[in-house]
């Protein structure tokens, strides 16, 4: 299936699901077998309104507090805001939000990977670790965002986009990445590894996995390297140009493919450098220890 055709049946989603307004008790899934039927309440911000669980309320509070503490680092790396309000689903578990027909999908059609989203509506559900549910929050909010940047707030706007943009899965997955989940020496270790045996040499046989994993990399080497106003840069020239080749050439001064080759052999310069120094290290170690072995030493006793 073509992007074209996937954002369209995205958009169809989007026109023929009913808009969820505030209730405290409603049956979801008009067409999906339902195991319980869900009794809500909600909370409200300024910018949110989250649904819980009657009885989940410290869950659905947590919830709405960390997307507002969020969302102005979002507006601040994207120079990017929207003007309607998110609704935020809350689940206690991923089998409860499974059951649900609102925001189905298949992961292909959707930008934000595994994080279920429609329109403006955020699915998110309680592994029983807040920072991980944090990371839901933070993935989902950037993927409307980037969303609605990319392909505009209106009908039209999305139906032209959709029909004219066509982005490579690394750079908006990428990005939704970069954006949810700050880089760590966990992450920058990985890239070490793929770097240095190859794998990540030839981006167009990458798993979706690694594709991502890259993408998410090299925003933040665009990041380090560029300034943070080349991310927003780069997507609204990208937008307005309706070309991902036109946006690097006006924000990076070079093409796609030459921009990629450079973040490549930064990596790999820095990489190798940093294994080098290692490895003498470890050779000096060992040189020590193999002298320090053959030595004799003598105490004195009075």
């Amino acid at each position: 299936m073509t992007k074209s055709l996937q954002l369209l049946l995205l958009i169809s989603l989007f026109i023929c699901t009913a808009s969820i307004k505030g209730v405290s008790q409603e049956e979801f899934g008009q067409n999906r077998v339902q195991y319980h039927d869900f009794e809500w309440s909600y909370f409200e911000s300024e910018h949110f309104n989250t649904y819980y669980y009657i009885g989940n309320q410290d869950i659905g509070k947590f919830v709405i507090q960390i997307a507002e503490d969020n969302l102005e680092k979002i507006v601040e790396i994207l120079d990017f805001r929207i003007e309607t309000t998110i609704d935020i689903m809350v689940y206690t578990d991923i089998t409860d939000a499974n059951q649900t027909n609102i925001g189905i999908y298949r992961p292909e059609t959707n930008i934000g990977g595994k994080t279920k989203i429609l329109d403006n509506k955020l699915f998110v559900y309680f592994t029983g670790d807040h920072r991980e549910l944090e990371e839901q929050v933070r993935r989902g909010i950037a993927t409307i965002f980037i969303n609605k940047m990319l392909f505009g707030v209106n009908f039209q706007e999305v139906l032209q986009n959709a029909v004219l943009l066509n982005l490579p899965s690394w750079f908006v997955d990428g990005l939704i990445d970069y954006i949810g989940k700050p880089w760590s020496v966990e992450l920058d270790n990985r890239l070490a590894e793929g770097i240095l045996n190859g794998k990540f040499k030839k981006i167009k046989k990458l798993e979706a996995k690694d594709a991502r994993f890259m993408g998410h990399a090299f925003w933040h080497y665009l990041e380090m390297t560029y300034g943070e106003s080349a991310v927003p840069n780069l997507l609204y020239l990208t937008r307005i140009n309706r070309s991902l080749e036109s946006g690097f050439l006006f924000v990076l001064g070079s093409s796609v493919n030459e921009a990629l080759k450079e973040w490549y052999d930064f990596n790999l310069a820095r990489y190798a450098e940093e294994r080098d120094s290692k490895d003498i290290l470890r050779k000096k170690y060992t040189l020590d220890s193999r002298i320090n072995k053959k030595k004799i030493y003598y105490q004195l006793r009075l």
